[in-house]
């Protein structure tokens, strides 16, 4: 099963932002995991994918690096993973 993907504008800028500072590593990392979930492929237990709360109800977290992360949506009835955010845990959750 493979995924249909949708993009936030507020993921947009940041993976715009996160090229422009040259973190290679971030973003060669976040790439292969969002390939990873958009083959609907489990991830390895370092990435800790867990589902949010609060404002965040719905969506689900995992940890690109300890202190790197990715919000995402999937919503199963249309077959659509939307990626929302990704930066560290100051940037989204302050």
């Amino acid at each position: 099963m493979y995924y249909k993907l949708r993009y936030s504008s507020r993921f947009k800028r940041q993976y715009k932002k996160l090229c422009r500072s040259g973190q290679n590593r971030i973003v060669t990392e976040l790439i292969k995991i969002m390939n990873f979930l958009a083959d609907n492929k489990r991830l390895p237990e370092k990435n800790f994918v867990h589902k949010l709360s609060g404002e965040f109800e719905g969506f689900y977290e995992c940890h690109i690096f300890p202190d790197w992360l990715l919000i995402y949506r999937v919503y199963e009835d249309i077959l659509v993973l939307e990626f929302v955010a990704t930066g560290t845990h100051a940037e989204l959750f302050e």
